[in-house]
């Protein structure tokens, strides 16, 4: 466990199902093509991502109930290492459903069980005992039933204490509140910034500009997932648009939770704003070309980073 220098926090951790399926209708009977099983959660799918790092990832976060223990078995098959509070109820099953003509895919999400203070108190007693010897702690997706949406500006405060730096990948009033307490690293997707800046954007300088007030905050590095356009990366004033692999898509999930893990690994090692937007593209271009919710791994976007192309822009 002390070697693990990126912690990855996943509150309401979850079993990712994909169904494959010929033109998917509703009302009707669907039948499948293909089925995978995998363990989710925006936190866990990033050390996944970095279960080959020599950086090492920590995922910790609350499971509840068989689902939970298949979770867990899922993740040592993967050599991930983790270290999960036991909750109660059962840790939530999110069903997906990727329609192979038309490329579409429909997420069914559950909430999963509702968290009780005293589960919370036992994270929070193990996350304090990790942070020392941490490096970089993720924070990732949304939470469960009962917890406050300010828990990551807490768990942000918390870690700063130790000096480790956050990166918060969140939507809606978790991502705002947890800018109040001023993270490391945001890593919001077009539709997560439009939603925390309650407008929508009509060109690149608008985005832009939106970035440099964020920016201006204190939040040091700004990571916008744009899709299949790649991402814009704003860092105190430097602007970088990488544009994305050319890859035979798949599956677009977890494609920013890889862009996340990237940028992670890139924090521990001191990467320079060029490698660290090349390296998050590439991985979230590689985890795009896999079935399901089957993930990159860090090595295979370190591999494929100097094949991205980027682009510097002069702040507006």
């Amino acid at each position: 466990m002390t070697n693990n220098k990126i912690i990855t926090v996943t509150l309401n951790p979850c079993i990712d199902k994909t169904v494959e399926i010929n033109n998917f209708k509703t009302g009707m009977v669907n039948r499948t093509l293909y089925t995978r099983i995998d363990a989710g959660g925006k936190g866990i799918n990033v050390s996944r991502v970095l279960s080959d790092s020599d950086a090492g990832s920590l995922a910790l976060g609350i499971i509840g109930g068989m689902q939970g223990k298949i979770l867990e078995d899922i993740l040592t098959g993967e050599n991930v290492c983790f270290d999960f509070i036991h909750g109660s109820g059962e840790t939530r099953t999110n069903l997906k459903i990727y329609d192979k003509i038309t490329r579409i895919t429909t997420d069914i999400n559950e909430p999963g069980p509702e968290i009780t203070g005293n589960t919370l108190n036992l994270f929070y007693e193990k996350l304090i005992c990790v942070l020392p010897n941490a490096r970089v702690l993720v924070l990732a997706g949304s939470v469960p039933p009962g917890c406050d949406t300010s828990v990551y500006a807490s768990i942000i405060k918390i870690a700063k204490e130790y000096n480790v730096k956050v990166i918060l990948d969140a939507d809606g009033e978790l991502l705002a509140n947890g800018i109040g307490a001023v993270p490391a690293v945001i890593k919001p997707n077009i539709h997560e910034l439009e939603n925390l800046c309650k407008k929508k954007f009509t060109d690149e300088k608008e985005i832009i500009s939106s970035l440099k007030d964020i920016s201006n905050k204190g939040i040091e590095l700004i990571a916008v997932s744009l899709g299949k356009d790649g991402a814009i990366f704003y860092n105190n004033g430097k602007v970088i648009k990488a544009k994305s692999l050319d890859v035979n898509v798949k599956s677009t999930v977890g494609c920013g939770d890889s862009m996340v893990a990237a940028i992670a690994y890139a924090s521990v090692n001191n990467f320079d704003l060029q490698m660290l937007s090349k390296t998050a593209v590439a991985a979230g271009s590689l985890t795009a070309s896999k079935d399901g919710t089957n993930m990159c791994r860090i090595t295979e976007a370190l591999k494929t980073a100097a094949n991205v192309e980027i682009q510097t822009i002069t702040e507006i």
